[in-house]
């Protein structure tokens, strides 16, 4: 399967070969990744995680992140939005 059968922009689709070394033949760190795409570190984290819950979302389906109860102090904090 293509990128775009996973839905993958041609940026997630580079970042990801790029970091995981299918075009230097290593893989790269994120700072190498952002400084070769003129983007910080965040982004190429933030496009590299959009990447593979995309790819994994077409092999096993949506996925949903767990929501953690938020706290404060170790104590839960009710009627919390957010």
């Amino acid at each position: 399967m293509g990128p775009l059968a996973f839905g993958l922009t041609v940026r997630e689709e580079l970042v990801l070969r790029y970091r995981w070394g299918f075009i230097t033949g290593k893989k790269e760190t994120l700072k190498a990744t952002a400084d070769q795409f003129g983007l910080s570190r965040e982004r190429i984290r933030q496009q590299e995680k959009s990447a593979l819950r995309k790819i994994l979302g077409v092999i096993y389906g949506p996925i949903e992140m767990p929501q953690k109860p938020f706290t404060f102090l170790g104590f839960p904090v009710e009627n919390h939005k957010g």
